[in-house]
């Protein structure tokens, strides 16, 4: 191991390890799934904190008659709630009551979708708390809503939506909405709580991940199914809605492979066991004293749906056969210094009946590539990547206050001339809660030659200053 690797690779846990543990626990409280077709109701008030319409189109030619507004710029929107079409889309006009045009408080919705906005009673915003963090929303709005394909069979159960914005007013959310099927499964464990979510706003609820592996996929382009022991109750909000699963091939569930399929409607779900050819997956890594060790989670795409490692699976995992793209972050050597997430470089191909090893070893390189964006400005803008053998590139770097928890922290990126002296201080890009991307570093005012790169981040603890060095050269 060099020593800019030693520097950089004491590596801590991900910010969502303390919601991927509360997750884990409540997976394995469910138990195994028993396999059957249950019957699902449905309900108006499921409401799920996250749970917004689609976005559609703009175009908002379709909004026929508006009324008269405050402001001078109300803003239009359409949003998708059970089709894919914008004829079928759901018209809304944000309004500043105040007129000042900077801070929007109220929302004209087309409740009866007839795209006609001026026969709708304005909403005006309140505040309002969405899982502990306070907003401006409006109350909630009655719309006709159909529950599976209009040419075949469906229900014709309304849904609710209100608008949501920031507390400032400046920034629309979304249009947040809720309705969706409630059952109980069996398992072995007892009984299982099930909410099914019409998550991509299409009118069914049995879409399922469609993906070829080369992107991770948002759960917009799938449904989702929540599960949680059936002794609590989450309709309210109040506490957790459940673990949320993509519908896909084979859904992973504590550490099991199952089938579960929805009618369009939304109203059966089935639960199987999964019959498919499957392989295993096992990532090992080496710490910062060379030595074997695991990963504190992995995240794997592939044509049979998303699939996760997380650190009690000691780096291995049952999935379905075929090719992966894969992200891993490297097990902790100790409770602070920097977490290091990487990135696969190459597709991992996980063959039916076998155990695939990948080892994220090798040795660490660092580069600046310079982006000329014209031939007048050349060093305008670089990417900086920091490469493990030929198998990983790392593609973000972070720092979790072992005391405080989750808790990203920039890391500030310094160059030093041959004479030792500073001639770049710049800062990766992102932002604190979303970890600190090593990518990206715009307008660096450097000549060519050659720098010491020094890597600098405050642990806040006794720690201290966290130092990673490493020779570049800009060519």
């Amino acid at each position: 191991m060099n020593k800019f690797f030693a520097g950089l690779l004491a590596v801590v846990t991900l910010t969502s390890a303390g919601v991927g543990a509360e997750f884990d626990k409540l997976e394995q409280s469910m138990g195994r799934l028993a396999p059957g077709t249950y019957q699902l109701e449905w309900d108006p008030q499921v409401t799920v904190c996250h749970f917004y319409c689609v976005q559609q189109s703009m175009n908002y030619s379709l909004i026929k008659i508006e009324p008269s507004f405050v402001s001078a710029h109300p803003e239009r929107l359409l949003f998708r709630v059970d089709s894919l079409r914008d004829e079928e889309a759901v018209g809304v006009i944000l309004d500043a009551s105040k007129g000042t045009g900077t801070r929007y408080d109220t929302a004209y919705i087309d409740s009866n979708r007839n795209w006609d906005i001026s026969d709708d009673e304005p909403v005006t915003s309140k505040i309002n708390t969405i899982s502990g963090y306070p907003v401006m929303a409006t109350d909630w709005v009655d719309i006709p809503s159909h529950q599976g394909a209009v040419s075949g069979d469906h229900c014709s159960y309304p849904i609710q939506v209100r608008y949501v914005f920031e507390t400032g007013g400046k920034f629309p959310v979304g249009l947040q909405r809720r309705g969706g099927w409630k059952g109980v499964a069996s398992s072995s464990s007892g009984k299982v709580a099930v909410t099914l979510l019409d998550t991509n706003a299409n009118g069914t609820y049995g879409d399922r991940v469609a993906t070829d592996g080369s992107v991770d996929l948002p759960s917009r382009f799938a449904d989702v199914v929540l599960l949680k022991p059936a002794t609590e109750d989450a309709s309210d909000g109040a506490s957790s809605p459940g673990c949320g699963y993509l519908l896909q091939n084979a859904c992973q569930i504590g550490g099991c492979l199952y089938a579960i399929k929805a009618s369009d409607i939304g109203d059966r779900l089935t639960i199987g066991e999964y019959t498919g050819k499957t392989g295993t997956i096992k990532i090992i890594a080496e710490n910062i004293g060379g030595e074997p060790t695991g990963v504190s989670s992995a995240t794997l795409s592939g044509d049979n749906g998303k699939f996760k490692i997380t650190e009690k699976d000691s780096g291995e995992a049952q999935v379905p056969e075929g090719n992966y793209v894969a992200f891993a972050t490297i097990k902790p050597h100790s409770e602070r210094g920097m977490a290091l997430v990487c990135k696969l470089t190459k597709p991992v191909d996980v063959v039916a009946g076998q155990c695939t090893n990948v080892s994220l070893n090798g040795s660490v390189k660092a580069e600046i590539v310079l982006i000329a964006e014209d031939a007048n400005r050349p060093y305008e803008k670089m990417d900086f990547r920091i490469t493990i053998g030929d198998v990983a590139v790392i593609t973000s770097a972070s720092q979790v206050h072992p005391e405080l928890g989750a808790g990203f922290i920039p890391v500030k990126a310094q160059y030093f001339d041959s004479n030792n002296k500073l001639a770049l201080e710049t800062f990766t890009s992102g932002e604190q809660k979303f970890g600190c991307f090593l990518r990206s570093f715009n307008k660096p005012k450097l000549t060519p030659g050659q720098y010491t790169l020094h890597l600098v981040m405050d642990t806040y603890s006794t720690v201290g200053v966290i130092k990673a060095e490493r020779t570049v050269v800009v060519k």
